[in-house]
C-alpha cells in the first residue's frame, strides 16, 4: 500500500549525474558548485547577493548578526514557526519578542505588529512567510521603515511564491521589502540540498559581514617575508563554520533547473484541494490573497468546529490508513524556552488548534490527491 506523507523530496537521475562529478573535483569544499548555485540563487530569486550555507537556521544567525543590531535588543518573531526562527535570535545575543498571528493564515499582520510595538520596542522583526503564504508585506515595511526597524523575511517556506503590487510582480527573496532573506533546502522543501540553506541580500554590507561571519571570521591576507609572499587569512572577529559542501550544492543546482517545473505541479496539487475542501462542511482552507501566488510550501487544512472533531485523534486514523500529516507550528510560547504568562496570543492558539498539513509534493498525483481528499473527508466524518 502507497504511503503518502506530508513532505518528501524527488531525486531524479540528472540529481545523481550532477552530485557524482562534485566527487571527482579537486575541491569539496568552496569549490566550483558553490558560485553556480548561488549565482543561480541570485538568478531565479532577483537577489543581488547570495550565500549558500549549511541550513536555514545558520541563514538566520548571519542575518541576524549581519545586520549589527544594537546588542541585546528585542526581535520580534511570529509566535507560530519553527523553532530555529526564534533560536537564532537567542544565540545571536538578542531577546525574543513573539508577535500573535492571524488565526486564519497564520501570518504576522501590520495591525499584529503595530500592538506588539506598542508594548515593547524591537530592532527588528522576522517575517516568516508560513506555508509559502504572504501577509501584506508592503505595509509591514512602510512601518518598519518608519519605526527604523530592520526586517528579515524567513522565506524558508517561501522560494519561488511571488506577489503583484501596483501592477509589477515581485518575487520572494528579491529583497524588495526587507533588508535580508533567508532559505532552508531540507528535504521537505522545494529544492533541497540535503541540508543546507541560504541568506540572499541587496545590500553589499551585509553581504560581506555574512560571509566573512559564514568562515569562521575569515578575510584574506598575505604573509610577506624577503620578496616571497604566502596567500593566508586573518582573524578580526569570530565567526563559525556554516560553510555548504560542493556535493550539497551540485543536488541543490541541479534541483533549481528544475524549480519552475516543481512549483508548477505543487500549485496543480493545491489547486485541487482548494476546489475539493471548498465544498467540506468540516474544514476550511487558508485564505491567499489574489495577488499573491504562493508556491505552497505546505497546505494546511482548518477544522471548522473543534467541538466536533478531535484532531489527533483524526491524525492518527490518517496514519493508520498510510497517509502521514503534520502539525506547523506548536506555538513558540508553549515551549519551556519561550514560555510566556502572556495570554494575547489568542490567534496563534486558535491557529494551532483548528489546523494540520496535509500530503503536498512533487510524487502525490492527482490521482493521489483525490484518494488523500476523500479519505481525509470520510475519516473526518466518522469520529
Amino acid at each position: 500500500m502507497k504511503i503518502y506523507t506530508y513532505s518528501k523530496q524527488k531525486i531524479i537521475k540528472d540529481d545523481l549525474k550532477e552530485v557524482n562529478k562534485t566527487l571527482y573535483f579537486r575541491n569539496l569544499s568552496r569549490g566550483p558548485l558553490i558560485n553556480k548555485f548561488e549565482n543561480a540563487l541570485s538568478k531565479f530569486t532577483k537577489s543581488k547577493y547570495s550565500i549558500a550555507v549549511n541550513s536555514g537556521t545558520s541563514a538566520l544567525i548571519l542575518a541576524v548578526q549581519a545586520l549589527s543590531l544594537n546588542r541585546s535588543s528585542y526581535i520580534a518573531v511570529p509566535n507560530i514557526t519553527f523553532v530555529g526562527t526564534a533560536n537564532s535570535v537567542l544565540l545571536s545575543g538578542h531577546k525574543v519578542l513573539l508577535v500573535d498571528v492571524d488565526e486564519k493564515t497564520g501570518l504576522v499582520n501590520v495591525d499584529l505588529l503595530k500592538k506588539a510595538f506598542k508594548n515593547k520596542k524591537f530592532s527588528c522583526f522576522i517575517n516568516v512567510h508560513l506555508n509559502g503564504n504572504v501577509e501584506n508585506i508592503n505595509e509591514i515595511y512602510k512601518f518598519c521603515k518608519k519605526k527604523k526597524i530592520k526586517i528579515i523575511d524567513d522565506a524558508c517556506h517561501a522560494l519561488g511564491t511571488k506577489y503583484l503590487l501596483n501592477r509589477k510582480m515581485y518575487n520572494i527573496c528579491d529583497n524588495s521589502f526587507c533588508d535580508i532573506s533567508t532559505l532552508s533546502f531540507h528535504p521537505s522543501k522545494l529544492i533541497t540540498t540535503g541540508e543546507g540553506g541560504a541568506l540572499l541580500t541587496n545590500n553589499v554590507g551585509f553581504y560581506k559581514k555574512a560571509l566573512t561571519l559564514m568562515n569562521h571570521g575569515y578575510k584574506k591576507n598575505l604573509i610577506r617575508k624577503s620578496g616571497f609572499s604566502h596567500s593566508y587569512y586573518k582573524i578580526f572577529y569570530p565567526g563559525y563554520n556554516f560553510r555548504l559542501s560542493d556535493i550539497n550544492c551540485a543536488l541543490g543546482y541541479s534541483q533549481i533547473k528544475r524549480v519552475k517545473k516543481k512549483i508548477y505541479h505543487r500549485r496543480k496539487i493545491a489547486a485541487f484541494y482548494d476546489t475539493y475542501f471548498r465544498k467540506s462542511k468540516i474544514f476550511d482552507t487558508v485564505p491567499i490573497k489574489k495577488n499573491v501566488k504562493s508556491a505552497y510550501h505546505l497546505y494546511p487544512l482548518l477544522i471548522r468546529k473543534l467541538e466536533k472533531l478531535n484532531k489527533i485523534q483524526l491524525m492518527y486514523n490518517l496514519k493508520k490508513k498510510k497517509i502521514f500529516t503534520q502539525i506547523h507550528y506548536l506555538p513558540l510560547n508553549k515551549h519551556p524556552l519561550y514560555k510566556s504568562k502572556d495570554k494575547n496570543f489568542s490567534g496563534s492558539i486558535k491557529y494551532f488548534e483548528r489546523s494540520f498539513s496535509i500530503p503536498l509534493h512533487e510524487n502525490i498525483s492527482l490521482i493521489d490527491a483525490k484518494k488523500i481528499a476523500n479519505i481525509i473527508e470520510n475519516e473526518s466524518s466518522k469520529i
